[in-house]
C-alpha cells in the first residue's frame, strides 16, 4: 500500500526489482533497440492529442527528436523503435502512430502502457 498518487508506479518498480532478483523471466524488461527517423517523418506526428477529457499528450519536435509532454506532466523525450513506435527511457510505454495516417500529418497516436492501450 501507498500514501501517493502514483503508488501503482512504485508497486511496478518493487515488483520489477523483485522479478529482477528472482530471474523471473516473464517480467523481464522488453529490450528496445533505437533507430534514427528522418525529421520529415517525424515532424508529421507533432501535434496535441486527445487522450481523455482535460487530458492532452502534446508531441513536439526539438532537435530532431520527439518530445512528449501529458497534461500537468512534464516533458519527456520519445526515442524511435520504428518509423512509427517510439518509446520514452523514463516509463514503460509506447506510443505508436497508425499506419493509416502514411501520407500526410498523423491524426491519431496509441498510447501502449502498463498493460492497457
Amino acid at each position: 500500500m501507498t500514501n501517493s498518487d502514483s503508488g501503482g508506479q512504485l508497486a511496478g518498480e518493487i515488483l520489477r526489482t523483485i522479478a529482477h532478483e528472482y530471474n523471473w523471466p516473464d517480467f523481464a524488461p522488453h529490450e528496445r533497440k533505437e533507430i534514427t527517423v528522418s525529421s520529415d517523418i517525424l515532424a508529421r506526428y507533432v501535434g496535441v492529442y486527445t487522450m481523455a477529457p482535460s487530458v492532452t499528450m502534446t508531441i513536439t519536435l526539438a532537435d530532431g527528436q520527439l518530445i512528449s509532454q501529458m497534461s500537468r506532466q512534464g516533458k519527456v523525450p520519445l526515442f524511435a523503435e520504428s518509423e512509427r513506435r517510439f518509446f520514452p527511457k523514463v516509463v514503460d510505454a509506447e506510443i505508436e502512430f497508425p499506419e493509416d495516417d502514411a501520407k500526410g500529418p498523423a491524426r491519431r497516436l496509441v498510447l501502449h502502457q502498463n498493460g492497457r492501450t
